[in-house]
C-alpha cells in the first residue's frame, strides 16, 4: 500500500490532478516608471503601456481640450 499523503505534489502529479509548473522569472532591469516605454513609442513607460484606461482617456481629453484653445480664427 501507498502510505504517500494525497497532499504530497508528486503524488498527485501522477495521478494526473496537477502538474508542476516552473516560475518565470524577469532576466532584464525593472522597467521604472519614468523610463521610455519598451514598445518603441518614445513616450514614458508611465503614459504609455503603464497607464490604465482611464488615465489615457483623461490624458486624451485633456489634450483635445488644450488644442482646442489655441485655434485661431
Amino acid at each position: 500500500m501507498d502510505k504517500r499523503l494525497p497532499d504530497d505534489p508528486d503524488f498527485l502529479s501522477q495521478m494526473g490532478y496537477c502538474q508542476r509548473v516552473e516560475t518565470i522569472r524577469m532576466t532584464g532591469r525593472k522597467l521604472g516608471r519614468n523610463d521610455p516605454c519598451r514598445c518603441g513609442s518614445g513616450i514614458k513607460y508611465k503614459r504609455c503601456c503603464g497607464a490604465t484606461k482611464q488615465q489615457k482617456a483623461l490624458w486624451k481629453a485633456q489634450r483635445n481640450r488644450d488644442a482646442g484653445a489655441y485655434t485661431f480664427e
